[in-house]
């Protein structure tokens, strides 16, 4: 809980946080004679005085979990999400959104902001997007800018930024395989921060390895879509997709791997993507109830009737939505996290 400490230090400087009542000095909930503190400051008061806060966070955290969950009438799938994580039964399926407080930036922002050194028109490519066309998008980019593509997405993705936000949390819940579609660093540093360090890192064209790695139940990070510092491997652009996973059927072996685990997707938009619909067909290739249930943590579309629709599209892929309204984003995913947790 270290990466709590700088938010600590900023709760202690608020009026409420530090003050004296009734003869007793307050800080972060904990409370001394004065006569104590002048004498036994050390480092244990200290940590006393953090982890005190640290739970009263916590408490905290988990209520708005709990509105959430009533907000949305979703305790009971929710439930059905707790007891796979009580096996460890769930793999986390980690997005661009997770990687968002450190500045790395979405996708979709990033193709956007490149579509002004092309001539290609911003409505073309809000089009690709709106269709799930990621990879068609960044082929026409491709084409456009030529080596300066790689350049971008090197300097985009590949510098070590600050680690910030959720992220942080999830090795302290997480000793298992992990899977992502992020091109940065942040995970793997994260874990390392934790002396978690993973066994492997493999790249999702890499299918024979990832069926052998999750079955083992080794500490294993699949990067799906390979590294921002590292061209072989790495799948942006609709070229680069068909070369390492339509060939040979490389996307099938791929998902069925990482789908014979309950997959929790955080920080992922889950548009109806290529992803997604090779999600959709291993389902349907198996049929729904012969394989495992997935679970999503995605903010919820502004109407009900967008809600059911996009509800809907994802159980097709065996995904199950634990919905939250707008704010924070980062927030709401830590509070569900510590609810799963509890």
């Amino acid at each position: 809980m270290d990466y709590l400490k700088p938010e600590f230090h900023e709760a202690l400087k608020e009026e409420d946080s530090c003050y004296v009542q009734n003869g007793r000095i307050f800080i972060g909930g904990k409370h001394w004679a004065p006569e104590y503190v002048l004498n036994q400051i050390s480092g244990d008061s200290y940590k006393e005085a953090f982890d005190g806060w640290v739970d009263i966070r916590k408490e905290n955290l988990i209520q708005i979990a709990d509105d959430i969950l009533d907000d949305f009438d979703q305790r009971e799938r929710f439930n059905r999400l707790k007891k796979s994580f009580d096996k460890n039964f769930v793999v986390p399926f980690v997005g661009a959104g997770i990687s968002q407080p450190s500045d790395y930036p979405l996708w979709t922002s990033f193709l956007k902001n490149l579509v002004k050194h092309t001539d290609i028109p911003l409505e073309e490519l809000d089009a690709r997007l709106k269709a799930g066309e990621y990879e068609e998008a960044a082929q026409d980019l491709a084409d456009k800018l030529g080596p300066a593509f790689a350049e971008r997405i090197e300097s985009a993705f590949g510098d070590k930024k600050e680690i910030k936000g959720v992220i942080q949390l999830l090795p302290s819940l997480f000793d298992c395989p992990v899977v992502t579609t992020n091109y940065d660093s942040l995970l793997k540093r994260c874990y390392d921060n934790e002396s978690l360090h993973f066994d492997e890192v493999i790249s999702g064209h890499q299918a024979t390895e990832i069926s052998r790695f999750l079955a083992s139940g080794d500490r294993v990070l699949v990067k799906l879509h390979g590294t921002a510092m590292s061209g072989p491997g790495r799948i942006l652009t609709l070229d680069e997709y068909r070369e390492h996973y339509e060939l040979n059927d490389v996307i099938d072996t791929v998902i069925g791997a990482f789908c014979s685990k309950t997959l929790l997707f955080v920080g992922c938009s889950l548009s109806v993507d290529r992803t997604i619909k090779a999600i959709e067909k291993h389902v349907n290739d198996k049929g729904h109830e012969n394989v495992p249930r997935h679970y999503a943590f995605l903010k919820a579309p502004s109407t009900q009737e967008a809600i059911n629709e996009k509800g809907r599209a994802l159980a097709n892929a065996n995904i199950f939505p634990i919905w939250y309204s707008g704010g924070d984003h980062d927030l709401a995913v830590e509070s569900l996290l510590h609810k799963l947790n509890e």
